[in-house]
């Protein structure tokens, strides 16, 4: 059974913020189908959103692309999150 100091770390490691503030560029890519239902259920486009199990942390980067939500991926495990945060690093998601 993981300590509850190894939870709290597992959990705060697995937060990865891959927001952005600033509106996306005029001629951006279609963020998708997903990505359109969900931002047009939105009162606004700005905002936290947390997104959970998005090992590829694409929905989150179409989400943040395609809004000025500051957006939260949750994971489960580890390697699921140095996989993310990976991806959002190479990507320039990472403030």
């Amino acid at each position: 059974m993981r300590s509850v100091r190894t939870t709290i770390a597992l959990i705060v490691s697995a937060v990865v913020l891959i927001g952005r503030s600033d509106l996306p560029p005029a001629g951006a890519a279609d963020p998708g189908p997903e990505t359109r239902v969900i931002l047009s259920k939105l009162d606004s486009p700005r905002g936290i959103c947390v997104v959970m199990g998005d090992r590829q942390a694409s929905l989150a980067r179409n989400l943040a692309d395609a809004s000025q939500l500051v957006v939260y991926v949750q994971l489960e495990d580890a390697a699921a999150v140095d996989s993310a945060r990976r991806a959002a690093e190479t990507g320039g998601w990472l403030n």
